[in-house]
């Protein structure tokens, strides 16, 4: 029994120091429960609305019923309470996808708009925000613009918040997730053979505090886990940007389904040896070359 105790307080200090060792990035969703509105005018008064969940659209059943289907503006509004929203931490708004433009609003002040319903956007909401509680309004709207493609097309241009949504909170000093809403890394090959495979990390970051104690860590480990490359690099001042030329030996070349071998590339931004943000992607090592007579070769 004392042995078995034993082992439980060691496991939850295992856990403990897991989870402790892992706040330096929080990605919460905020899918449900977002109240859903008409953006017309209804001769003064509040227009009905409904609770809805995303992702969700509100002309499905249109398209299927009508041929003019309802392509307007719509509200969705949420509450977020923000009451354990850590000191010197910056805060994002991360969409998935709206269709067709987004206006988004946080406590009546607008964070951002983005044209177009097919491609993620973030904005950055730090100034924004306060601790308690917080308004996020969302105007959508699928009408039809000539400034925002697809003009046209054999589909329906359905409207709404039509994939999920996060809130991202982070360091004062992060890896961005505001270039295109990318992740902020970019892994680009140079040189790929079967004796080696040389390639480029290039992080963009956020600093509000910049100082000489910041580094970048990116390891590289294979499909099993194994680390095959690692470097380090010192931030001596303020850059929006940092690439790192890194170098593996006899890689496993990535062979579509016969051998999709992905490599993990770690990016840490670390602080006086402390980690304060982590972004993880992966990648295949390959190269390929097509002749007009021959045609596609993929790895010699």
């Amino acid at each position: 029994m004392k042995k078995q105790i034993l082992c439980l307080i060691l496991l939850l200090i295992t856990v403990s120091t897991f989870a402790a060792h892992n706040t330096y990035r929080q990605i919460i969703d905020i899918n449900k429960e977002w109240t859903f509105y008409p953006a017309y005018d209804n001769g003064g008064k509040i227009p009905a609305s409904t609770i809805v969940n995303i992702p969700h659209t509100w002309n499905a059943k249109d398209v299927l019923e009508a041929k003019n289907y309802l392509r307007q503006a719509m509200w969705y509004k949420k509450v977020l309470n923000l009451n354990s929203l850590p000191d010197n931490s910056r805060s994002f708004l991360y969409f998935e996808g709206a269709n067709s433009v987004a206006t988004v609003y946080v406590n009546g002040h607008m964070a951002g708009e983005h044209k177009g319903g097919y491609t993620a956007f973030c904005f950055e909401i730090t100034d924004l925000v306060v601790s308690g509680e917080n308004t996020v309004e969302v105007l959508v709207s699928n009408a039809y613009r000539t400034d925002v493609t697809p003009l046209i097309g054999d589909f329906n241009v359905f409207g709404g918040i039509h994939r999920p949504v996060r809130l991202l909170i982070t360091n004062e000093n992060c890896i961005s997730p505001l270039d295109y809403a990318s992740s902020g890394i970019y892994i680009r090959q140079k040189s790929i053979s079967e004796k080696h495979a040389v390639f480029e990390v290039l992080t963009k970051l956020l600093l509000t505090a910049p100082s000489d104690s910041l580094q970048v860590r990116t390891t590289v480990q294979d499909a099993v886990g194994n680390t095959v490359a690692q470097q380090t690099t010192g931030l001596t001042q303020y850059a929006p940007e940092i690439s790192q030329s890194m170098a593996i030996d006899a890689p496993i070349l990535w062979n579509g389904r016969r051998n999709p071998h992905l490599y993990t590339i770690c990016v840490e931004l670390l602080d006086d040896g402390k980690v304060v943000d982590k972004v993880v992607e992966k990648t295949g090592f390959r190269y390929f070359r097509v002749d007009p007579n021959e045609g596609f070769f993929l790895n010699g």
